[in-house]
């Protein structure tokens, strides 16, 4: 039905990889190390989030002695999405900006046919990671105020996004929004993500893999009902 597109984006993958130039070595060894840091950082956001959010709890004699967090269901929805997941905030922290460049990834293949005008060529690709995980250099900012803009006596909150934000210190700024507006070829990217649900196992579990290596073992809910055939539901 699309001979034409489909012939692009064949030739756009015979170009996309093509052997890496020495250029192309460079910028991915300096983006490698860039990941190697923020997934670093993730490991320790989790961390922080997990004592952030934490609740006690004994129950059926069992007496558990983890220190509780004492912060409210609203606080703790508002540190996953907000501090962890970077949801609506200009500056995207380490989990937000390694989800978008590895879904980023993921959705090259899922690419829309009638789109493939907008399939990143390598530099374009690259310059993209770049974006997403580098940023440029800004100050830190926090609900749409710099750190030193802040009041004298903070909140509980700001100060629950302070302790978190300085667990993967940084000095650049990642706005995730603002790129999806001023490029279609992100927005589509994320868009698609979104569409497909990625699931990176080694991003959302990143402490267990940085001190485990991964799970031992992992239970499913398989589908217990036998497929059947049933005339009725396809006539």
């Amino acid at each position: 039905l699309e001979p034409d597109k489909i012939k692009a984006m064949k030739k756009w993958k015979k170009k996309f990889t093509e052997p890496y130039s020495d250029d192309d070595i460079v910028t991915l060894l300096r983006l490698s190390a860039v990941i190697d840091d923020l997934w670093e950082a993730q490991v320790n956001l989790r961390k922080e989030v997990e004592a952030k959010t934490q609740d006690k709890l004994s129950v059926y004699g069992y007496e558990d002695d983890i220190n509780d967090s004492h912060t409210t269901i609203r606080q703790k929805d508002q540190i996953l999405s907000e501090l962890y997941k970077s949801e609506h905030m200009r500056n995207a922290g380490p989990y937000a900006r390694l989800k978008f460049a590895m879904d980023y990834w993921c959705a090259l293949w899922f690419w829309p046919i009638d789109k493939a005008n907008l399939l990143p060529n390598r530099s374009e690709f690259l310059f993209d990671m770049s974006m997403i995980l580098e940023g440029t250099t800004d100050s830190v900012v926090v609900n749409g105020k710099e750190k030193w803009q802040m009041s004298l006596f903070p909140s509980e909150m700001q100060q629950l996004e302070l302790e978190i934000l300085e667990t993967y210190g940084t000095d650049t700024v990642v706005d995730i929004p603002r790129l999806r507006k001023e490029s279609p070829r992100l927005d589509l990217a994320y868009r698609i993500a979104e569409q497909n649900h990625f699931m990176h196992w080694e991003l959302e579990f990143a402490d267990l893999f940085a001190e485990r290596g991964g799970f031992d073992l992992v239970l499913g809910n398989p589908p217990w009902r036998t497929i059947e055939w049933k005339l009725n539901d396809v006539i």
